[in-house]
């Protein structure tokens, strides 16, 4: 009996000095701040050497029960996704299976705690490189990768930005790029009708840059030598 009760004040002792926080941060602290059948209006909108050639609107509507969040969770294939659908206005479903949609993880992320989040997505896919992560601010996180095309000629750098209070994806842009020329050959954006577009970072524009310098600086040597 005084062994039973030893330990329940140990217990209680605990209780009172670990904060509530340090439990908290057991489970992680990520949670859903959306709810089933909620549904969220996007603009999509395609570009193909500047020009514009497709402009719809679409939903994105939770169908399901939200999956419960587990504890400890180590990277970021372990994050459950919610069951979605997306249709454009009229009713019909969105066809998703081309590749540019496996560049897009999830429209919906748990929300709590964008530092673990930052943390696991490098762990998203091998294939992924050059890597950004930047929380514009205290109302958005976001995103961007390059990676390559299923074409050997081209490659995909894209951007994704999600809304912090809800974790509700704001911004979905991919900008092909021609491998050799490092051409920018289209555009695929979906966003939020309400949210600012500002295009991708021109990193091809750095390698074509990079490019003429390094021909330049070997055409100056061939000339010194001749």
């Amino acid at each position: 009996m005084k062994s039973k009760l030893r330990l329940l004040l140990i217990a209680s002792a605990l209780l009172l000095v670990f904060p509530a926080s340090v439990f908290a941060q057991l489970n992680q602290n990520l949670l859903w701040n959306v709810n089933s059948d909620d549904q969220f209006q996007y603009v999509l909108e395609t570009n193909i050497q500047g020009t514009l050639q497709y402009l719809d609107s679409i939903s994105i509507e939770i169908t399901d029960s939200l999956p419960q969040i587990t504890h400890n969770i180590t990277s970021w294939d372990q994050i459950p996704v919610p069951v979605f659908s997306i249709k454009y206005t009229n009713g019909s479903d969105l066809n998703t299976n081309t590749s540019i949609w496996t560049l897009l993880p999830s429209p919906f992320l748990p929300i709590g705690n964008w530092t673990l989040l930052s943390n696991l997505l490098p762990t998203k896919s091998a294939e992924d490189f050059d890597l950004e992560i930047d929380n514009l601010g205290s109302d958005v996180w976001s995103y961007s990768f390059k990676q390559n095309a299923s074409a050997t000629n081209l490659y995909y750098y894209c951007g994704i930005s999600y809304d912090k209070n809800n974790g509700v994806l704001r911004k979905f842009r991919i900008e092909t790029i021609e491998h050799s020329s490092h051409t920018l050959t289209d555009t695929f954006l979906m966003k939020q009708p309400n949210t600012t577009e500002t295009p991708n970072f021109p990193y091809y524009l750095i390698y074509l840059g990079a490019s003429i310098i390094g021909l330049a600086v070997i055409a100056i040597f061939v000339r010194r030598i001749d």
